[in-house]
């Protein structure tokens, strides 16, 4: 069964931050979690070196800005997150290499954090911290909607779990990850896969069968990997972008969570890279990547 028995939650007090904290309540709430705030401290302040400031003294510069921190992450937890087991840490350095490095250190089970969105740029962007964890800690990475649109306090239930799909044996792992959340939300859950590349559009294919076929064989391989799962879930299967497919299919089906995966063999892990970033800036709904 699924277990996320220690969450890390870094926290960097901006607005995002703040508007995904009832969703991680709910998760570590739902789950029994352990909840390890992170705060990352800049190790290279920008110093002004106007006359008045002829003495600059980094370690105490940080020391100052830890024991501040300290008490607005202490004041953050409070508010936040009472009646949940709450462990409180402040390091310097990279934010995205000290999130990877907690990760491993802290043994957390899965990672929550928002990526930041700018408005009407919000597809162009994702956040570089969240790009870099993506790509370097193996663990789950839950990540709120990259939209403008904030969830409500209704919305943080998971009633319904889409499913991206690749054809690979590795996504049995997410066929039954789906089905473990599924059991602990009470959730429906709908597949979809794309199926990418010019061969795939009419307009671009002198034999327009070929384009069935291409679909009918991926929806032949992903029941395939249902079989071996044990699942039974509908399934849609679409022409063009991943990330696109997927953002379509979430909206029609009113999606509270998309599911994908990061890849994890040679041969898999860059392409699938590729589309978790996109899926993740597309998707209209919080991201699980597993």
């Amino acid at each position: 069964m699924l277990q996320y028995r220690r969450i890390l939650y870094p926290v960097d007090f901006s607005l995002r931050s703040r508007q995904m904290a009832p969703m991680v309540r709910d998760v570590a709430r739902k789950f029994f979690s352990e909840l390890v705030l992170l705060h990352v401290l800049d190790p290279l302040p920008v110093v002004c070196y106007a006359p008045e400031f002829t003495y600059f003294a980094p370690d105490e510069f940080i020391a100052k800005q830890r024991q501040t921190m300290a008490k607005e992450l202490s004041d953050f937890a409070e508010m936040e997150f009472p009646e949940i087991e709450v462990r409180q840490l402040i390091v310097a350095g990279d934010p995205a290499d000290c999130i990877s490095a907690q990760a491993a250190r802290q043994v957390v089970d899965l990672i929550m954090m928002p990526t930041h969105g700018r408005g009407v740029f919000r597809r162009m962007l994702l956040g570089s911290v969240v790009a870099k964890v993506l790509h370097d800690c193996p663990l789950p990475v839950w990540t709120m909607a990259h939209c403008g649109n904030f969830p409500t306090m209704r919305q943080h239930d998971v009633r319904k779990i889409l499913c991206a799909m690749d054809t690979g044996p590795e996504n049995v792992r997410i066929l039954e990850t789906a089905a473990d959340l599924a059991f602990e939300y009470g959730a429906g859950v709908h597949l979809v896969h794309a199926v990418e590349g010019q061969e795939a559009y009419y307009e671009n294919n002198i034999d327009p069968g070929l384009r069935q076929f291409l679909m009918r064989s991926a929806r032949e391989k992903i029941n395939e990997l249902q079989r071996e799962a044990g699942t039974e879930w509908d399934m849609c299967v679409k022409a063009g972008p991943a990330a696109l497919a997927v953002r379509q299919t979430a909206e029609e089906f009113g999606a509270d969570l998309v599911l994908i995966g990061r890849g994890r063999t040679r041969e898999h892990f860059e392409p699938m890279r590729a589309h978790s970033t996109a899926i993740i800036r597309e998707s209209p709904c919080p991201v699980l990547s597993v």
